[in-house]
């Protein structure tokens, strides 16, 4: 018989300490930047001091970073007055990208640069101590530009995501472009990873780059987070499209520390691998998380039927084999919202943060709005979590993916996303978190 924790009574308010007082920063009034320039975050990271980490990309060439302190002030002991911006190659455009802090310190910023080409960029890493200082002994000069000699395919984009492991090494996920111009969708997954000195990981897949290869050799493959395990194993979520198949389905990968698929994880009939497409009709996973020792949970979306505009909110939750954990919402995966607010509503859940035996979700609805919602272990929505209600809604357009950072002691929730879709401009939200 599964025991299910009970959640605790969670609710949130209003976080008056941050920003102006209503509990949001915009990256353009923090920096007091020219409003009518585009200002998006492309990466955030917190840390255990309780700071933040912002990065961006300014004036369509220069990558930017930040830090904020507790209280969202910037830190101004970090780079030059609170900001390290810069390229990687002179004269070609950079981009900010994901960033991540490594046990010794630090930290490592995914990435691109243009590379002559047109339409063409290179993945690059950036790594930096904590006051915002190259550092030396990590690649030439605190930098890596991957030259995807392994893959036959150019990249269109930066990396999606980066890791860093206990042993101060680091994987950045790549979709590598395979396509005709112009349709991003048609992707291949690729995974580089780089020693503490910024050398290729040789004993990592192949001169450190692993493909994740779909089912059949044409297959449309996509990675979008990741998450270390303890004994070093690799977990990773995103979506596969088989040849011909206009819907994709969701997307669980486990790797061993070597980058070779963990033999007991997934279907019997491929290893590694655990697809997920409850309705047959399209499915998407955006991030995955580790809840507990052997305990996992990835969200994303699912469709309904095969109208792109009837997807819900997807949740699973598995064990380390693959299997479905009946801890979570008794095996159940979808997460429409609320009838109140509209059970058949489009929503897309990019994010999730695990605490207190409870679930929190960030996303968006069909009009682009921020949602956030929270539900206990056992499938219920907690009926008094914000305002009288179960869920947390922004009524501003916003650019589809945002990210949860939860923090304890004292117990706060950032949502960090993009606002104004046509002039994007990161935005964070942050809230106080009791029981």
């Amino acid at each position: 018989m599964t025991t299910v924790n009970k959640a605790a009574n969670i609710r949130a308010t209003i976080d008056a300490t941050w920003g102006s007082g209503q509990g949001k920063l915009r990256l353009d009034e923090i920096f007091r930047d020219d409003p009518t320039k585009s200002r998006p975050l492309t990466g955030s990271a917190l840390l255990d001091d309780k700071s933040l980490m912002v990065t961006s990309t300014f004036d369509k060439g220069v990558f930017f970073i930040s830090k904020l302190n507790h209280l969202g002030a910037v830190d101004l002991t970090f780079g030059v007055e609170g900001r390290v911006t810069g390229s990687f190659f002179p004269n070609e455009q950079a981009a900010g990208g994901p960033i991540a802090a490594g046990n010794d310190g630090r930290l490592f910023m995914a990435g691109s640069t243009t590379n002559g080409k047109a339409g063409e960029v290179l993945p690059a890493i950036l790594c930096l101590d904590r006051k915002g200082n190259r550092v030396s002994e990590f690649g030439d000069n605190g930098q890596v530009i991957i030259n995807h000699t392994q893959a036959p395919w150019p990249v269109i984009q930066g990396p999606r995501f980066v890791l860093a492991l206990p042993d101060n090494s680091v994987v950045v996920g790549v979709d590598h472009y395979t396509g005709a111009p112009f349709n991003v969708k048609l992707y291949k997954a690729f995974l580089y990873k780089f020693n503490a000195e910024g050398q290729p990981e040789n004993a990592f897949g192949k001169n450190g780059c692993v493909e994740i290869v779909g089912i059949q050799p044409s297959s449309v493959s996509s990675l979008s987070d990741g998450c270390v395990l303890d004994d070093g194993r690799l977990l990773f979520a995103g979506y596969e499209k088989r040849d011909n198949d206009l819907n994709s389905a969701g997307l669980i990968v486990m790797l061993n520390a070597d980058g070779t698929l963990n033999q007991a994880f997934g279907e019997p009939q491929r290893p590694g691998f655990l697809v997920v497409d409850p309705s047959s009709r399209g499915a998407e996973l955006h991030t995955v998380k580790q809840r507990a020792p052997g305990k996992f949970t990835a969200s994303g979306y699912t469709k309904k039927s095969n109208i792109w505009t009837n997807q819900c909110g997807m949740l699973i939750a598995f064990d380390e084999k693959g299997g479905k954990d009946y801890e979570i919402n008794g095996g159940e995966i979808t997460r429409p919202l609320l009838p109140e607010f509209g059970d058949n509503r489009v929503v897309n859940w990019t994010d999730h943060a695990t605490f207190n035996h409870n679930l929190v979700f960030s996303g968006a609805d069909e009009a682009g709005n921020f949602v956030g919602c929270l539900i206990s272990s056992d499938g219920n929505y907690s009926p008094d979590f914000y305002d009288g209600r179960s869920i947390i809604r922004e009524d501003v357009p916003t650019l589809p993916l945002s990210t949860l950072h939860y923090q304890q002691d004292p117990s706060k929730l950032v949502v960090a996303l993009n606002i104004n879709p046509e002039n994007p401009v990161g935005c964070l939200y942050r809230y106080n978190i009791a029981q």
